[in-house]
């Protein structure tokens, strides 16, 4: 029987519970990118794949185990944790995910639907979705520029009209990414640069093809002259 005083109970305890309940994690956006990447010790360039989703949850990010990217069709999946995703913080945003994400012997990506599952320590669970359609790199067939340093300056062949390049130090996160359209950059020009401060020792290439839709990743090359022989 429901009496007055188990409706006052019931309604007192509800809030309580809600409080209690943990909270389901939200995937408000999904990012991905086929990027076809050659590191100057490889002897051929490899399919790699770029994926981060911009997560909430009330309870807090610190509440989030696991990142799964998963290709039902052919069974293979990654799987990330806070150890091994990277975080992306912008303005009112917050973001995890990872660059490169290869398939076993750096074969051909899985073309077709793929699945980001987001996990916390609760069990809960949010999904969302996008579809890998770009063409293989074996049927894409890019042109890979040069870059090397001659004198002081850094002198880049067979490359589109505009393209990044990335910055590094002997070790550590990018100095300075530096967007252009020269084929002929002055070395002192670039070690003055604030952000780089003479601590440059090598450089990346990078460049989006958008009208193919992926990008294309080289190097590092050194930014110091190749000794003649």
């Amino acid at each position: 029987m429901v009496t007055p005083a188990n409706l006052i109970r019931a309604v007192v305890l509800l809030p309580f519970v809600l409080a209690c309940s943990p909270s389901k994690p939200r995937i408000l956006q999904t990012f991905s990118q086929l990027d076809y990447v050659w590191e100057k010790n490889w002897d051929a360039p490899v399919e790699a794949l770029a994926v981060f989703v911009q997560v909430e949850n009330a309870d807090g990010l610190e509440e989030l185990t696991n990142l799964y990217i998963l290709s039902d069709d052919s069974e293979v999946y990654w799987k990330l944790d806070p150890e091994s995703w990277t975080p992306l913080n912008r303005p009112g945003e917050n973001w995890i995910g990872a660059n490169q994400l290869t398939f076993p012997e750096r074969s051909e990506l899985p073309r077709g639907k793929y699945r980001v599952i987001v996990t916390t320590q609760a069990g809960e669970r949010e999904t969302s979705t996008f579809s890998l359609d770009v063409e293989k790199l074996s049927e894409a067939k890019p042109v890979w520029p040069q870059i090397t340093v001659v004198g002081n300056e850094l002198l880049i062949y067979n490359a589109p009209s505009s393209f990044a390049l990335w910055f590094y130090g002997i070790e550590g996160p990018i100095l300075h990414q530096m967007v252009t359209n020269q084929d002929r950059l002055s070395l002192e020009q670039i070690q003055t640069h604030p952000q780089i401060n003479q601590k440059a020792t090598r450089v990346w290439f990078y460049w989006y093809n958008e009208k193919q839709g992926w990008g294309q990743v080289l190097g590092p090359f050194p930014l110091i002259a190749e000794a003649s022989e």
